[in-house]
């Protein structure tokens, strides 16, 4: 008899299982060596937002890594409609999973079968927007690293630095790189506004490249360009305002790092950053959006 939870579903290189069914094999390259990317995508209405960009970073990153894909290889909308089948949703995430598949042990061995493409679809539950608090960490990121410009599923550094955050009394942790200029959150871009003018750290501070970051800067009036910088902390004392973005969070203000205090909220340049983002997604996914679930969508 099967205990199988009917919400629970895995889609595997163009097959749905059963949540419970493994799905990996002890030699598969994501498995024994961390050699995996993948793209969390928010779903709203029962669609993939801002999605060719979420294709686009995936594709890149796989390349780069020597596992190409094409788009035809993977197409996030079949996902979807394929999970959907056996369970329809209509708001939460969609995390799409690649490995280069199973190889014999070495670290430049070639694998011996076709890239795993793994994906997993979660309902999210209501939730409300509230200002973040941050703890700077001791845990430092490498500039000089391809892996930083990666969404790989390497994630040990920001596992600890968010457990140090928590310890201390924040919700999470802003990291920086060793020569002490800001790189990102546990799960988030940075976005600082220091009452001329927004910024988030350059090329060369080790923070992945953000779909939603790019997404917002496309849709900004020119005299609010995102402008990449060599951000320090000295700026974060001065700035008027920091924000957290992803593709999840929308744009989330930061309303504390460590004892500096920040009324990022009460600006207009956080409204008017939600607005053009929420404009963006009802127009792809129609009205209604989030009804909850992404609260910075709300009506603004």
């Amino acid at each position: 008899m099967s205990n199988h939870n009917p919400h629970d579903w895995t889609w595997v290189n163009g097959q749905t299982r059963p949540g419970e069914q493994p799905v990996l094999f002890a030699d598969d390259q994501g498995f024994s060596l961390g050699m995996a990317l993948f793209e969390t995508i928010a779903v709203v209405n029962g669609k993939p937002v801002n999605l060719a960009a979420h294709v686009h970073r995936l594709l890149s990153g796989l390349q780069q890594i020597g596992t190409p894909l094409s788009t035809e290889d993977l197409d996030p909308v079949v996902i979807l409609q394929d999970l959907f089948e056996r369970e329809p949703g209509r708001h939460g995430n969609l995390r799409i999973t690649v490995t280069p598949g199973r190889a014999t042990r070495g670290l430049l061995t070639k694998p011996t079968t076709g890239p795993m493409i793994i994906g997993r679809y979660q309902e999210l539950s209501p939730q409300h927007v509230h200002p973040a608090e941050l703890h700077i960490s001791s845990i430092r990121r490498n500039p000089d690293s391809p892996g930083s410009y990666l969404k790989s599923i390497h994630y040990l550094d920001h596992i600890l630095a968010k457990r140090e955050a928590v310890e201390a009394g924040a919700e999470d942790a802003l990291m920086l790189t060793a020569d002490g200029r800001i790189s990102c959150s546990t799960t988030a871009n940075v976005i600082i506004w220091d009452g001329h003018q927004l910024k988030h750290p350059d090329p060369h501070s080790a923070a992945l490249p953000g779909t939603t970051l790019a997404l917002l800067h496309s849709l900004l009036p020119p005299k609010r360009k995102i402008q990449p910088a060599a951000i320090t902390r000295l700026d974060l004392d001065v700035a008027k305002g920091v924000y957290l973005i992803n593709s999840l969070k929308g744009v989330q203000p930061v309303n504390a790092i460590g004892d500096r205090k920040y009324y990022s909220d009460l600006n207009g340049v956080y409204s008017e950053m939600t607005k053009v983002l929420r404009s963006y997604v009802v127009a792809e996914c129609g009205e209604h959006v989030g009804e909850g679930v992404f609260p910075w969508l709300g009506e603004v």
